[in-house]
């Protein structure tokens, strides 16, 4: 499967496109229902976040939920945590808390997993699209806090009866319990991390890989070629409504 490529002129180009595509998603018509929204830190997209909450849009969409794609087990002051950064713009959008899901720092590590998990499948119970997620890719190949391939199955076995509707792309994750949306994922680069599951990522309608810097080029060649090999490949070679963004010229991408 080819892999899909939008390259931008620069980071800033490929920063001003995430805002626009994110902006768009939140203030979409409300007949189209409630939908979540998922996000990934990041130094640019916290960037995006953070102009967002100066200056947020009119008209946000009823129902909208946000969710971390993952976090680090710190408290939400901790300069480390991406909640404690994504939060200002829920606030300045007017979405509650009881909307804004990510792992609670106050459980230890399986229980915060465990919770965000039952958070995941609550929204899901109550109707709300997973329409779009913003995800970006490690120097290692991860995405989210999911650090090895075997974690995201390349052909997974599942009862569609379990869950009518669902399935790969469709708004509606595939899972027969809540323990299967979200894990610890233990400690890396010394810090404990809890991270939605590869059954979250790819229950969302569009996927949008936002990597940009040279730091990433070679990650990104290494997973074009061999995407079998990393956890974001896997994600990509399954979901057909999944992108990579950047300022990489990669060969064969189209501009943005």
């Amino acid at each position: 499967m080819k892999t899909r490529i939008r390259v931008f002129s620069s980071e800033a180009s490929a920063a001003a496109a995430l805002r626009k595509e994110l902006v768009e998603t939140l203030t979409a018509p409300p007949e189209m229902g409630p939908r979540v929204i998922m996000l990934a830190g990041g130094a640019t997209p916290i960037e995006v976040y953070g102009q967002i909450a100066e200056d947020p849009p009119d008209g946000v969409a009823p129902g909208t939920w946000l969710l971390l794609s993952d976090d680090r087990h710190v408290p939400p002051e901790d300069d480390r945590s991406n909640y404690g950064k994504i939060h200002p713009m829920a606030v300045s959008l007017g979405i509650p808390d009881t909307r804004m899901i990510h792992p609670d720092p106050e459980l230890d590590l399986a229980e915060a997993a465990s919770d965000l998990g039952m958070r995941i499948a609550s929204a899901a119970r109550s109707g709300a699209d997973f329409d779009l997620g913003i995800l970006g890719i490690g120097a290692d190949g991860h995405t989210a806090s999911i650090f090895w391939p075997n974690s995201v199955p390349v052909d997974i076995s599942f009862d569609e009866a379990d869950a009518p509707g669902s399935g790969i792309g469709s708004g509606t994750p595939r899972y027969s319990s809540a323990d299967e949306l979200a894990l610890a994922a233990g400690e890396h680069l010394g810090i404990e991390r809890v991270s939605v599951s590869a059954a979250v990522l790819l229950a969302f309608r569009r996927l949008i890989f936002f990597v940009t810097g040279s730091a990433k080029r070679d990650i990104l060649k290494r997973l074009i070629n061999a995407p079998g090999e990393f956890p974001a490949g896997r994600i990509l070679m399954q979901h057909p409504g999944a992108e990579i963004w950047t300022d990489q010229h990669l060969g064969g991408s189209s501009e943005g």
